[in-house]
């Protein structure tokens, strides 16, 4: 892997604001105007890094610490190779690879972040496997060591999004169900059912939370995105599950 600093084409910087761009491709751009309306004053993006070189095979670029001071770190999946990497970016946008994980399961479909171990410097992971129905929680430790927590087997094998709410919460969103769950987890990794929502629009092709009305991260803000009627909610859930858009 490597870094250098690039410029961007329009598209390629209004993809990169989006979260849009490919796995390996990391940048900021400076000076791009306002395309909705709303947008907060001043606000604007400045360009840190473009990273090039990178394995083209990576799946899931997983943000494990983005509330937390600089350096921050993200976990990439291969899900080909059953491997995955923690990086620590610091803030000009620098990397480093804190730890590599071989033998990884091929089968996990979704990586979410959770602040469930709620102990300074330890990351939760929520990992999910659709074929088989399972949900793992798992926790990296501040040397980069993984450790599982607890597994839970039997579950609903049509969660198309899985979104971190707050400092310990779940939401699980089956699209071809109409269908969502919010889950709370505990400091032990115990999972538990908070609210299910069964009237879901099923067309939402994007889910996303941010510090939308707070500024804050963890946050209960959500952003959904439905591509064919080109309309986007936001929302906000609190730690009882009732839902008010924004």
């Amino acid at each position: 892997m490597s870094r250098h600093p690039a410029l961007l084409s329009r598209r390629r910087a209004l993809l990169a604001a989006a979260g849009l761009l490919g796995a390996g491709v990391t940048a900021n751009v400076a000076g791009l105007p306002a395309l909705a309306s709303g947008s907060v004053p001043g606000a604007g993006l400045t360009e840190l890094a473009l990273y090039t070189g990178w394995r083209r095979s990576w799946d899931l670029i997983v943000p494990l610490s983005t509330d937390r001071a600089f350096p921050r770190r993200a976990l990439i999946y291969d899900r080909v190779a059953g491997e995955a990497k923690l990086l620590a970016i610091d803030a000009a946008g620098g990397f480093v690879e804190l730890n590599v994980f071989t033998g990884w399961r091929t089968t996990w479909d979704l990586i979410t972040p959770s602040g469930f171990p709620r102990q300074l410097g330890v990351n939760g992971l929520v990992l999910y496997d659709r074929q088989v129905g399972e949900i793992s929680l798992q926790q990296i430790d501040q040397f980069g060591n993984v450790r599982p927590v607890r597994s839970y087997p039997n579950q609903r094998k049509t969660w198309s999004a899985f979104l971190p709410i707050g400092a310990g919460g779940l939401l699980a969103y089956d699209r071809l169900g109409g269908f969502a769950t919010l889950y709370g987890i505990e400091a032990n990794g115990s999972l538990l059912e908070i609210r299910s929502y069964n009237d879901w629009r099923m067309t939402w092709d994007l889910l996303t939370t941010g510090p939308f009305t707070t500024g804050a991260m963890p946050s209960g803000d959500i952003l959904t995105y439905d591509r064919n009627a080109r309309q986007a909610a936001a929302s906000s859930i609190n730690g009882l599950g009732e839902i008010t858009q924004f």
